[in-house]
């Protein structure tokens, strides 16, 4: 929440800055207008990083749930390993 006001007070500075300049020359209002969206758009790429490294974590996680294998539809894990002790389980 702490960002998101940080941003906010910064693009509205950066607006009053820029109309305050835009008087005197034009191209200040620009350029400072440039330079606040770049401002915000590195900081939301940096929001987006930390969105997708949680996402890794959450794949970590999940380990050995990558996909749907489908010559193991119906298997079970449990039945290979029936399989490979069977003095576990007499039958």
């Amino acid at each position: 929440m702490q960002d998101l006001v940080r941003v906010a007070f910064l693009g509205v500075a950066g607006v009053l800055l820029a109309v305050q300049f835009k008087g005197q020359k034009p191209e200040y209002g620009v350029y400072i207008g440039l330079a606040i969206g770049i401002l915000v758009f590195g900081h939301a790429l940096r929001q987006v990083e930390a969105v997708t490294a949680q996402f890794g974590k959450l794949r970590s996680y999940l380990g050995g749930m990558e996909g749907f294998n489908p010559e193991r539809e119906g298997k079970c894990e449990c039945d290979d390993f029936r399989k490979e002790n069977p003095q576990l389980f007499p039958d």
